[in-house]
């Protein structure tokens, strides 16, 4: 709980030149808005608003929505008039907890559906939890009772799937049961090592690459399977990195027998996946199609691999393919798009359902920052817009593509292939592109884009990429010893990132985005990709307490607050960027909180140090700056 603050003798109004009925160390109520109902003291007087601290949080709230205590309404007030006898006390438990809602899973023998791998491995053993998160009680990393033992293993902070507007936070536990009446008794980490050896893994990336194994699975608008197949060892292949940062490749005829063999297979051009391998390890990224016409068809460099192969006795010949939810491209949004005059050269009707979105206020404000005037901004969003029922075509130059790495091995370096752009006339020699969240006017880049075949490519591999449908950004790869395009780009990567994509030519005219080149890698300035490499390489400890020690991390309190972090800071750095008309996201404070707010992400990945001057910390709720650092 955190310490109560302590106010002026007499909690008096510290600033005399605001009219405000309230003073610091008033008790009050909040009428309105995300804290209404709570009872808190005031802290601070602002012209507008008041901080009021609640206990275990501060909220800044409208003066407007703060009532004195004497003004509660009766209806506010708890009432007992109408409750059961003990209607507290009775109900379900599971551990100490007790349980409000069941979703049922039929008990007619059949299979428990295939939507994340770590369903396919435990079945009905598998039970998910969800509970208020900031609960008083700790999490139980192992519960028994008379069902038998439960071991946890992810923990996550979620969204409720109640609430309106301001949704309160839970924590998602999913356990998975051990032993119990009628079951064969299983240890959990000795399952979970005949898949990969998670013991050479720091504790941090134990429960990180855990959660892995509940990525939610593709469903076949064919045949209405999830795509989880297993397939022999043979069938995949490690190979080289040379800046695929998180992009392999697959067979282009398996990846259409994978999608169904429809139309929309046809022209699928890659797909987001989990691999679980115990012979080689478990992968995570993105696979492009590629003409493979021998040796095995799915083929992964290094930085797809997240752990490495299992050591344990008798480990399975066989690998396991996830396809995950929203990993297969050209999205349904992309192929409508492709088939406008901005990107092909033969326009087709276009459904009334289509309603591109406006431009995010973050591409607008990176926009601004990088001097395009706000005039052109407003009549590009406007035209690139459309509203339901309305008949006119929108004029797009711009998409979010997901990024991948060239199949051909031909396109130069710092140059990129846009799929299925017929109409190459709107194209200039570079791009704008960038990838969310940025935060940094760097964080925006010119790259070269391919529009001739250049000499180093034959004619049948421009043919066959002139031949993709359009939907995905192919990035070349880098000269050797040199840092690839994506790192470059708001330090990015291909493992299912999406590149903000403009060609928009009035917008490339006045844009002062610096452009991409050949940019040596130097051993003290390697990527997350090289470190992560790096960190999962080491030989194996064989610790015996390695999953206790990532169950103990996932329930630690620093676990779930550090991610609360990540939104305040971003928001903290919009502000101090739309408050400065000159310098937007240049204006040192935004700069001090993209930092921070860039730090945060990290520190949720590698435990890095979250760094912000101490007079921005008065910015931060109290309860998370002790995760602050002094510049």
């Amino acid at each position: 709980e955190m310490q109560k603050p302590s106010y002026p003798v007499g909690g008096t109004n510290t600033n005399n030149s605001i009219e405000c009925e309230f003073s610091v160390g008033d008790k009050v109520w909040v009428c309105g808005g995300k804290y209404r109902g709570r009872i808190g003291t005031v802290e601070k007087v602002c012209p507008k608003t008041l901080k009021i601290f609640f206990g275990d949080s501060v909220g800044t709230i409208k003066t407007n929505y703060v009532k004195s205590i004497q003004s509660i309404p009766d209806y506010e007030k708890e009432t007992h008039d109408f409750r059961m006898p003990d209607y507290n006390s009775g109900g379900v438990k599971f551990g100490e907890n007790t349980v409000t809602k069941i979703l049922l899973c039929g008990d007619d023998g059949t299979d428990v559906p295939n939507n994340s791998f770590i369903s396919h491995l435990a079945g009905r053993r598998l039970i998910t939890m969800q509970r208020k998160a900031n609960s008083s009680k700790p999490i139980q990393t192992t519960i028994s009772d008379s069902s038998g033992r439960y071991e946890l293993i992810m923990r996550k902070t979620v969204k409720s799937d109640d609430g309106g507007f301001y949704k309160p936070k839970e924590d998602r536990c999913a356990y998975i049961q051990v032993d119990g009446p009628g079951l064969s008794e299983v240890s959990l980490p000795e399952t979970l090592l005949s898949l990969a050896n998670f013991t050479a893994l720091p504790t941090r990336k134990v429960a990180a690459r855990l959660e892995l194994l509940f990525s939610p699975v593709y469903k076949s608008k064919v045949t209405g399977e999830h795509l989880l197949k297993t397939c022999p060892s043979s069938s995949f292949k490690d190979i080289r990195e040379e800046g695929h940062v998180g992009c392999g490749f697959i067979c282009e005829k398996l990846l259409c027998d994978l999608l169904g063999n429809d139309a929309a297979a046809e022209r699928a051009l890659c797909i987001q996946i989990r691999a679980i391998i115990p012979s080689k390890g478990i992968y995570k990224g993105m696979l492009m199609r590629k003409r493979i016409t021998s040796g095995p068809r799915i083929q992964f460099p290094s930085s797809m691999k997240k752990v490495h192969a299992s050591t344990s006795e008798d480990i399975s010949d066989y690998g396991c393919l996830v396809v995950t939810q929203a990993g297969v491209d050209p999205s349904p949004a992309n192929v409508i798009t492709g088939k406008l005059a901005t990107t092909s050269a033969n326009r087709e009707e276009l459904p009334d359902s289509f309603c591109p979105k406006e431009l995010s206020k973050t591409i607008v404000l990176l926009f601004k920052t990088l001097k395009v005037p706000d005039n052109l901004i407003r009549d590009y969003v406007k035209v690139s817009t459309r509203k339901k029922g309305e008949k006119r075509i929108p004029l797009i130059n711009h998409l979010f593509l997901r990024g991948v790495a060239d199949p051909t091995g031909a396109i130069p370096p710092s140059t990129v292939f846009l799929t299925g752009m017929q109409n190459t006339t709107l194209l200039n020699d570079f791009i704008f592109i960038t990838r969310m969240p940025c935060h940094n006017p760097n964080d925006g880049r010119l790259v070269k884009v391919l529009r001739e075949k250049p000499e180093s490519m034959t004619s049948e591999d421009f043919e066959w990429l002139n031949s993709l449908s359009f939907g995905v950004v192919i990035f070349g790869f880098p000269k050797e010893g040199f840092i690839s395009t994506p790192e470059q780009i708001s330090d990015g990567d291909l493992d299912g990132d999406r590149y903000f994509c403009c060609w928009n030519k009035s917008i490339l005219e006045h844009i002062q985005a610096d452009i991409v080149t050949d940019v040596p890698s130097m051993e003290e300035d390697s990527k997350r990709t090289h470190k992560e490499a790096e960190e999962e390489s080491g030989e194996d400890d064989a610790d015996k307490d390695w999953f206790q020690a990532a169950q103990q991390f996932m329930i630690s309190p620093q676990t779930a607050e550090i991610p609360q972090l990540i939104p305040v800071l971003f928001k903290l750095f919009e502000e101090a960027a739309n408050g400065d008309k000159e310098n937007f996201m240049r204006n040192p404070n935004a700069v001090a909180f993209g930092f921070a707010y860039r730090q945060a992400l990290d520190n949720c990945k590698h435990g890095t140090s979250v760094m912000l001057p101490k007079h921005l910390w008065e910015k931060v709720p109290l309860k998370l700056r002790k995760y602050l650092i002094e510049v």
